[in-house]
């Protein structure tokens, strides 16, 4: 029974980090997402904003460069939550009967795996956008004949940056939809896993029980044995007594 109880606390300590997991990794890839329309965004801007006017404004760059930061705290704040997410997950798996478990040990490896490509996603364009924000502000003091040699390019750049996006998120949407189902099928698994331990202590104790019954059975009949020796015993003391008490009196 203490290790039925061990094996559900597990599970359910198991599944409200998962879900925290992927609470996390979904507002991380939110933010991601809008990190990346704000790169994209700055890299069209000029074949934009610039076609109209000579400069793009110091106050666009900064306000730019405000939302910039404020997501890059956002994301780093998710990300090491999710960080520490994943080493209690590792830690309660390691100290438990399923460290071995294959289902547990892949999900733990997948979850890894998304904190480690939403790491690099995130390095990827904070360097991104910072090469972009620095190249504007140097763009706010170049002429307007630098700007048109630049409209055909940059807009051709963010056509592919909206196409890339969009790959990106069918890509994710189509990895958490089968994350999904993997986590339920290994959710099931884990149930009958416990369903199955306790069967087993179920087993183990009507096995202990049959057992001890016979010895139960086999010391009741000695007990029984010995008093009826007793009693016989008892019997021929005091019926030679009493001859002897008789033969006294005659005599």
């Amino acid at each position: 029974m203490a290790e039925a109880n061990t094996c559900n606390s597990f599970v359910t300590k198991w599944e409200d980090l998962r879900k925290r997991a992927r609470s996390l990794e979904t507002d991380v890839d939110v933010k991601l997402l809008s990190l990346n329309k704000l790169g994209a965004s700055l890299g069209g801007v000029r074949g934009s904003a610039l076609h109209q006017e000579s400069n793009f404004g110091l106050d666009n760059v900064s306000l730019s460069r405000n939302t910039f930061e404020a997501l890059s705290v956002d994301i780093q704040n998710l990300l090491d939550q999710l960080t520490n997410v994943n080493e209690r997950m590792e830690e309660l798996l390691r100290d438990s009967v399923y460290a071995r478990n294959p289902a547990s040990s892949h999900t733990m490896q997948r979850h890894r795996e998304i904190l480690q490509d939403y790491s690099h996603e995130f390095r990827r364009a904070q360097g991104n956008i910072n090469v972009l924000l620095e190249r504007e502000l140097l763009m706010a003091s170049s002429n307007a004949g630098i700007c048109q040699i630049n409209i055909g390019s940059d807009g051709l750049n963010n056509r592919r940056s909206d196409l890339f996006l969009k790959e990106h998120e069918h890509i994710k949407s189509s990895d958490k939809l089968l994350d999904d189902q993997i986590g339920l099928a290994l959710s099931t698994k884990e149930s009958l896993f416990v369903q199955r331990l306790g069967l087993k202590n179920i087993s183990k104790k009507m096995t202990t029980l049959t057992k001890r019954y016979p010895a139960v059975h086999s010391l009741m009949q000695k007990i029984h044995v010995k008093k009826s020796r007793d009693a016989m015993v008892i019997a021929a003391v005091v019926s030679l007594c009493l001859i002897l008490m008789f033969i006294y009196s005659v005599s």
